[in-house]
């Protein structure tokens, strides 16, 4: 009994998250105050930080001011204890920034880190159109 129940609870996650997805992958990059949808845990419950849908502009805020207190400083590969990383780390997403295509540099602008974590939590909830234009900013932006 116990099993299929369990069954059940996997199964449950696995259609709302794809749901969910599909939400997601038609907010287009304009629409800064459409409604992303957070995807379950495994365990079935969604991330504290992200019970209830954001817009992606509150998405795109979170840890503004953290950031802001960082100021131009430079931060190293060391994980911080953000909202946005604990929203990667609830997905079981990576937050190392050699995993978020970044470059292996050891010193990384705040910023720059902070966006190729927003572009791998918006890829995972299927918002790809927000999380390209992202990224095509951040390459504009880069230099060679």
């Amino acid at each position: 009994m116990i099993g299929s129940q369990q069954l059940y609870i996997d199964e449950m996650v696995r259609r709302t998250n794809l749901m969910v997805q599909f939400v997601n992958s038609q907010i287009r990059p304009a629409g800064r105050y459409c409604q992303v949808q957070p995807k379950m845990c495994p365990d079935s419950k969604f991330p504290p930080e992200f019970r209830v849908p954001k817009t992606v502009e509150e998405i795109r805020a979170m840890d503004r001011t953290l950031r802001l207190g960082i100021g131009s400083s430079v931060v190293t590969n060391e994980p911080a204890a953000s909202s946005v990383d604990r929203l990667l780390r609830a997905y079981h997403l990576p937050a190392d920034l050699r995993s978020l295509r970044m470059s292996s540099q050891d010193i990384i602008n705040p910023r720059t880190a902070h966006q190729a974590k927003l572009c791998t939590l918006f890829d995972f909830l299927g918002a790809t159109q927000i999380s390209e234009r992202q990224r095509v900013k951040r390459a504009v932006c880069l230099p060679y």
